[in-house]
């Protein structure tokens, strides 16, 4: 996927949530179901591109490495070189930009005309959301168009290279929301092969703008939860702590490398509709009823602070704990549902201590390294003494070694210590 950062404007796209290949085949039949609704109102000898093109959105909403290839679709129903797809909130660039560009864009040419222009890029897009907030909603503005506007904002140099790097000689945008606190949309790129956009272009991709709107509708509350979290979501992975963000009816916004670990342990799964559910009848029923009473509160609705859920797991003896919290948002993108926030631990994945650590760290001997590894295992001194074929003054003077050499007065210091001699982070 072709991605650009740029404190001033932009900042990487984050990923939506990825369909679970199990699943992939169902959430693709009800694609094409979606197709055929679709196809009632539209219509022109451009229908099936334009089926296409929506189409492949709604599974690049699922599956973020369709997004070259939706892209590239819409280019082809606005007979253009390549599409880029924008979210921007003018109130806060440094948190909530994003641009993805069509695959039919090399990624190292875009990259080099945004590095030297994108102050000019930013302001024209300014301008073009002026211009289409006083038009009808879901037409365009050429750049071409913008110019003859105001001729100031006409940048030579700009023209010349976007012409020279990325053989683009005329452009042109639909703005996704109207008169909105944001202002997210789609600009088309037309070759050098052609002096004027066929008006037919404008049209067409006019005619596609809603349904892309709907599904940035679902797009971007994830993608701002990714912009002020991610960093977040990144150290719980480190430390094997799953985290889910979903909606009222368990529709998943977000989760982490973790929470997929877990989901594959098949006591949990995403349905057909990426809704979370569990397998077994009574769990479902409380995890349903939790993830509507939390979301619920996390926008004032009902009184439901969350509860711990325990959830078996074939063939192990310890179930995977799950909490579920209401996840406290407030702004113009939380939706009016509110969301839930879901912590998932695997006792597997537990953080685990390290003697070779400690014994490090404390000069231990060999033998004192095992017996503390005993020790932390729930060894009584006489398991030890008969593990070892050695006396229980002999066992009783290794541990009193090991303790006078960590400092610990007993074995439940002992066990901390070893708990903070280290963290084992995954990998």
């Amino acid at each position: 996927m072709n991605l650009y950062i740029n404190n001033a404007a932009y900042i990487i796209v984050a990923h939506p949530p990825i369909v679970e290949e199990k699943q992939s085949k169902v959430v693709r039949s009800d694609l094409r179901r979606t197709r055929v609704r679709v196809s009632l109102y539209l219509g022109g000898d451009k229908m099936k591109e334009q089926l296409d093109a929506i189409a492949l959105s709604y599974e690049a909403d699922l599956e973020p490495g369709k997004w070259p290839e939706a892209l590239d679709a819409i280019a082809i129903i606005g007979q253009a070189k390549g599409t880029f797809f924008g979210l921007n909130d003018t109130s806060n660039h440094a948190l909530y930009n994003f641009g993805l560009f069509s695959g039919s864009l090399p990624e190292n040419k875009v990259q080099e005309y945004l590095q030297t222009h994108i102050e000019f890029e930013s302001k024209m897009w300014a301008a073009a959301v002026q211009h289409l907030n006083k038009a009808l909603e879901y037409t365009g503005v050429s750049m071409q168009t913008l110019f003859e506007e105001d001729d100031s904002r006409y940048d030579a140099q700009a023209e010349k290279d976007i012409l020279e790097i990325l053989g683009v000689s005329q452009r042109f945008a639909v703005m996704l929301n109207h008169n909105a606190p944001w202002s997210d949309g789609i600009a088309l790129q037309h070759g050098d092969e052609s002096a004027d956009i066929p008006a037919h272009a404008f049209a067409n991709i006019s005619k596609i703008a809603p349904y892309f709107t709907r599904i940035v509708s679902v797009v971007r509350p994830a993608y701002l939860l990714q912009a002020e979290h991610g960093m977040m979501l990144d150290v719980l992975d480190k430390l094997a702590i799953g985290v889910a963000v979903v909606s009222g009816d368990g529709t998943l916004i977000l989760k982490n490398v973790s929470f997929e670990r877990i989901l594959d342990l098949d006591s949990l799964y995403l349905d057909p509709s990426m809704r979370l559910r569990a397998y077994e009848n009574n769990l479902d029923d409380t995890l349903r009823r939790s993830m509507s009473g939390t979301s619920k509160m996390s926008v004032g609705l009902e009184f439901d602070r969350g509860e711990y859920i325990s959830v078996p797991v074939k063939e192990r003896p310890h179930p995977v704990s799950l909490e579920v919290s209401p996840l406290g948002r407030s702004g113009k993108d939380s939706p009016l549902t509110g969301w839930s926030i879901i912590f998932a631990i695997d006792p597997h994945w537990r953080l685990v201590t390290d003697t070779e650590n400690l014994a490090q760290s404390y000069s231990l001997t060999t033998t004192e390294k095992e017996v503390c590894s005993m020790l932390l295992k729930g060894f009584s001194n006489r398991e030890i003494g008969e593990v070892r074929s050695i006396g229980m003054e002999t066992v009783k003077s290794h541990v009193s070694n090991l303790l006078a050499k960590t400092y610990t007065k007993n074995r439940t210091e002992l066990a901390r210590l070893a708990a903070i001699a280290e963290i084992p982070l995954l990998d």
